[in-house]
């Protein structure tokens, strides 16, 4: 059954309990999407039928006898049904095998999390962010500043209150539209580019934040104001962005963890709703953005070789050329029998 259920899942994913962003090797085909810039769905709790069936035929007192990237992922699998100390078990043995390997070296810190041992969930994600196949890395800088955040808060139980867990700091004064009229050409281009150039690199590390959060949030449950505390920064900086959609996600979700409003997450929503309702955007868009993971869609699909990154865009763009080369033959041939026709 194991074999069988890992022909329906595929590709490389990052899942993640806050800081948590466990990485599994392979993802169910079902969470394939292309990326953008966009906060991505989220799911507040597990696909639970899955992750039992999947772990269902691993003997984990032999790990020795599986293949070390499904280990690993039935590692994750475990941690979904709440069965931490097993799974610590798992990655510390996956860890003696393959201490070079990111994935599970994060894997580790992530479970040691988990178990609340927050100094070796520390040292093994400083590790794997020199790992990450990323540069700079994606996520492991997100999941160190929230195990800072955990220490603040022991030492002052009210610091959500007055603190970003983030704390970005952005620079966002380029957004404003100041006159540019007495720049030269010169001067308005390369305003253009710089303008640019940041608005594109602060959408990338929104997006990365979200996917972390993606994977944290069914971790936890509702009221949680660290989560709360990264949404309502993540709904901010979108907003300032002009991605009006996604700060009305982030603000609702934050307000989904922060119920008594502690963070005054509704101001922010208040504040927000006017360009919300200009540019149309239906409300429902939250719940097609926030919701319980489907469990009966998981295991339908069949396995397929991982595409790379720009398949999708390769893919586009041969079917244009194709489109192209097919219209001016289409119009060659129909001009030919025009002209015989004619004669």
């Amino acid at each position: 059954m194991r074999t069988l259920l890992f022909t329906f899942i595929w590709g490389f994913s990052s899942t993640f309990a806050l800081s948590l962003h466990p990485n599994l090797y392979h993802k169910k085909e079902t969470d394939v999407k292309k990326r953008s810039s966009n906060i991505p769905d989220i799911a507040y709790t597990f696909d639970t039928a899955f992750a039992k069936e999947f772990v269902a035929d691993f003997d984990f007192d032999q790990p020795a006898n599986y293949a070390f990237r499904e280990l690993s992922d039935a590692g994750i699998y475990l941690t979904h049904l709440g069965e931490n100390n097993k799974a610590l078990n798992v990655f510390q043995w996956l860890h003696e095998q393959h201490s070079e390997e990111y994935n599970i070296t994060s894997n580790l810190g992530v479970v040691h999390e988990l178990n609340g041992n927050l100094d070796s969930a520390e040292h093994y994600l400083l590790k794997a962010f020199t790992q990450s196949p990323h540069d700079p890395p994606k996520t492991e800088w997100v999941q160190l500043k929230i195990i800072a955040a955990k220490r603040s808060i022991q030492q002052d139980p009210n610091w959500l209150l007055h603190h970003h867990v983030l704390n970005l700091n952005w620079d966002t004064s380029f957004y404003q539209n100041n006159s540019t009229q007495s720049y030269t050409k010169q001067q308005r281009d390369s305003l253009q580019l710089l303008r640019y150039t940041n608005y594109k690199n602060q959408l990338d590390t929104l997006w990365s934040i979200g996917n972390v959060m993606k994977t944290h949030i069914p971790y936890v449950s509702s009221p949680n104001l660290l989560v709360a505390n990264i949404m309502k920064e993540l709904g901010y900086h979108f907003a300032i962005n002009l991605s009006i959609k996604d700060a009305f996600v982030a603000y609702k979700i934050a307000l989904h963890y922060d119920p008594k409003n502690q963070l005054n997450i509704t101001e922010a929503l208040t504040r927000l709703m006017p360009h919300f309702r200009k540019y149309e955007f239906d409300e429902s868009i939250f719940e097609a953005k926030f919701h319980p993971a489907n469990n009966s869609l998981s295991r339908q699909l069949p396995a397929k070789e991982n595409p790379p990154e720009d398949y999708f865009d390769s893919f586009s763009l041969l079917t244009l050329q194709a489109s192209i080369a097919l219209l001016l033959l289409v119009a060659f041939f129909s001009y030919t029998i025009f002209n015989q026709r004619k004669k």
